[in-house]
């Protein structure tokens, strides 16, 4: 090869050494080919070139939409059964009192960090449809044991902390279950010690993103904090949570679209594919605005009606149809961010598979 060449970031893992006979059977090999999502960079595929007409455009548009949204579509619903863990029992406590729904947005639970590292590795394993079928089934029987215990038995505030563990510990076992009963071979193979290897570096990949999310989180705790300070706090902090409540919702999408957009900026960055790289990137944006544009639109035409599934207090349906327009605002600009993060988030991936996979020493057979 001559001086200068350029050399795959990741290269395959077997010289071609049978002319066409072995490039073909290097081609079928599926270690060696490149699914939109998968832990491998694509070999041997060229960049999108310049798209001169309406037909070329729709062409390409169409196949990174298939791509993004492959990856995205299971995460969207997962992420927003998840959080509607939390939205249901603050709405049905709206229909309790208005002090029992302000008390339950300040609250919290502990399994989840259990539940979020089991989801990692499910997610890690591709394991989307077993994970979308499993948070699916959960969050059905979440919302009876939330009628069941906070309306129909009466039990109120008890009835939702109730409720919440139930379900965290529920996931716990259902997911853990899932893995451990073979699904997830041959990446699991038991406990072992070999999972604290290389911590430092998982640690520090995901220290950045980590940080980001717990200042948004924060963020929103500490509104509610500061409406507990307002004239009528009960009201102040129901109607917020609301508010904070149905954003978040929205933001799911954008959360599932920034981790489609990480792993396919990643990846195309991963291939050399610049043009490739700049159109998935784009695509993902345009996507999730589109997306915020349409759900602002909504909570606008509907906001005389939607506060009334939260909340029986008329002084609390109120304060959320003012804050109605902020909402609409909010949910457009976080369609936004989230996913500008993950096209960061995806360069960071590329840029830490570079430091530490030489050509010569790829990462499938780091997988092996």
């Amino acid at each position: 090869m001559e001086k200068g060449a350029e050399q795959p970031l990741l290269p395959p893992q077997s010289e071609d050494r049978s002319g066409d006979n072995g490039s073909e059977a290097h081609e079928e090999n599926p270690r060696n080919s490149h699914a939109s999502g998968g832990l491998f960079f694509a070999h041997g595929t060229e960049d999108i070139g310049p798209i001169n007409d309406t037909g070329g455009l729709v062409r390409v548009l169409w196949s990174e939409l298939k791509k993004v949204w492959s990856l995205a579509g299971p995460l969207v619903f997962i992420y927003i059964c998840q959080y509607l863990v939390n939205a249901v029992p603050i709405a049905f406590c709206g229909h309790v009192s208005t002090l029992a729904q302000a008390a339950l947005s300040l609250g919290g639970t502990v399994v989840t960090g259990i539940v979020y590292g089991i989801m990692r590795f499910l997610m890690a394993q591709s394991k989307l449809m077993a994970m979308s079928v499993i948070t699916a089934v959960l969050i059905a029987i979440h919302i009876f044991i939330c009628w069941l215990l906070m309306l129909r038995l009466g039990w109120g505030l008890i009835g939702a902390a109730v409720a919440l563990d139930i379900f965290w510990w529920l996931s716990v076992v259902a997911q853990l279950g899932y893995v451990v009963s073979g699904s997830c071979r041959p990446a699991w193979g038991g406990f072992s010690l070999k999972a604290f290897q290389d911590l430092w570096e998982f640690a520090r990949l995901s220290l950045a993103s980590a940080l980001m999310l717990c200042l948004e989180l924060w963020y929103y705790v500490a509104l509610i904090f500061i409406a507990g300070y307002l004239k009528d706090a009960e009201v102040s902090v129901s109607a917020l949570s609301i508010c904070i409540n149905i954003s978040e919702i929205a933001l799911m999408v954008a959360v599932g679209i920034l981790a489609a957009t990480s792993v396919r900026v990643s990846n195309e960055l991963g291939a050399g594919h610049p043009r490739a790289t700049v159109f998935a990137a784009t695509v993902s944006i345009v996507s999730s605005a589109f997306i915020g544009l349409a759900i602002s639109a909504v909570i606008m035409a509907l906001r005389d009606v939607y506060p009334s599934l939260f909340s029986d207090d008329s002084s609390v349906q109120d304060v959320v149809k003012e804050l109605t327009p902020l909402l609409a605002v909010s949910i457009f600009i976080n369609s936004i961010q989230p996913v500008l993060g993950g096209n960061m988030a995806g360069d960071a991936v590329r840029e830490h598979l570079t430091d530490h996979y030489s050509p010569g020493h790829g990462l499938q057979s780091e997988l092996e």
